[in-house]
């Protein structure tokens, strides 16, 4: 299969067009991994330059997608015509087929280029993704982010204070989304007050909690129980244990301790467990005990009840807003509509479309 496959110039051409316009992307992906295996110090920085997007970041990657168009390697490897004196026809065969073949090469780097933009817009104009670049220790980087944030918000409340809405004003401000957010008002209020002071120390603070905050689930969660599932399996034939057995080994597991999760750990001093031990004792009948023995079985414990739509009917009913990739380039594009508009008083917003 593999021989057919080679032997084929078509199917060729399109690998070595994957692989050499793809470098770019993938490149920064393993740069990115290293990153943020790194100090917090380092990882606050990928933030910010994320936010950004400069020549350092995904700007310059996308630069680099489609400049890789025009690289001779890989006119080389796909075995284009080189350059002659005097040229050859164009309607020549051999011509042809090179045009085609380039054809190929700009539409899939055009196509990567947008969608990559796209994916990470989501990080520069959404809030609170948007504040990131309060992280920088330079002033003046904080202050060229500041500009479009300030922007921003300006659109975003001119438009929830516009007297007479349009239905179409309306459905974009829906596509935004995080205008209604809790977190994002608040960000939105500090602003304001702080006249968008891009030293702000509440703002930079708040930025700094944000993205220096606990660890992903898959840290803190899941590594966390395989930990127990490794010391039971081991230190018990029946790969059980009993619940003070497992919260004991919840607790000192590593993935929990501050310096790995980010989080406090709230753990009883030597009076709380001494109080505790009586009403937690086998046989007792305290409400104490009966949280306690039914606190690591997830079948017996209450879980908060939430009522989600089935259909999409129900969904436009409850105003839920669709999630996803296509929801965050709606959003982005939401956005820079508004910002684009907001000097007409969205004069133009019957023409608005999230295409």
């Amino acid at each position: 299969m593999f021989a057919d496959f080679v032997q084929d110039d078509s199917l060729r051409d399109d690998a070595i067009i994957i692989d050499e316009i793809t470098r770019p992307l993938e490149s920064e992906h393993n740069s990115d991994l290293e990153q943020q295996s790194e100090s917090t110090t380092k990882q606050l920085e990928w933030y910010c330059n994320r936010c950004l997007g400069g020549q350092d970041s995904w700007w310059g990657v996308v630069a680099e997608i489609l400049c890789k168009r025009h690289d001779k390697d890989l006119f080389r490897r796909l075995r284009l015509a080189p350059p002659c004196n005097p040229p050859v026809p164009f309607d020549a065969p051999y011509i042809q087929d090179d045009i085609r073949t380039l054809e190929k090469a700009i539409v899939f780097s055009n196509a990567l280029a947008s969608r990559y933009v796209w994916s990470q817009m989501l990080f520069r104009y959404t809030l609170p993704h948007g504040i990131a670049f309060l992280l920088s220790r330079s002033a003046q980087r904080r202050k060229d982010g500041m500009i479009l944030l300030k922007q921003m918000v300006e659109a975003v409340v001119h438009a929830q204070d516009k007297p007479s809405q349009s239905k179409d004003l309306q459905e974009i401000l829906a596509d935004i989304g995080w205008a209604d957010e809790s977190l994002p008002i608040e960000i939105m209020a500090l602003l304001m007050q702080s006249d968008y002071d891009p030293s702000c120390m509440e703002l930079r603070r708040l930025a700094m909690r944000y993205y220096s905050g606990s660890s992903t689930t898959a840290h803190v969660l899941e590594r966390c129980f395989a930990h127990l599932t490794d010391v039971f399996a081991r230190h018990s034939k029946n790969k059980k244990g009993s619940p003070f057995a497992v919260w004991f080994y919840a607790s000192c597991s590593p993935y929990t301790r501050k310096e790995n999760s980010g989080m406090e750990q709230s753990l009883p001093t030597k009076s709380e467990w001494s109080k505790c031990m009586p009403l937690l004792c086998k046989g007792s009948k305290s409400i104490e005990a009966k949280l306690f023995n039914h606190s690591f079985k997830p079948s017996s414990t209450p879980l908060p009840s939430v009522h989600f739509p089935v259909s999409s009917t129900a969904i436009r009913k409850k105003k839920w807003r669709t999630c996803g990739p296509n929801g965050h380039y709606n959003s982005v594009a939401a956005m820079a509509y508004l910002l684009h508009d907001a000097p007409s008083d969205f004069a133009n917003v019957d023409m608005a479309w999230a295409g």
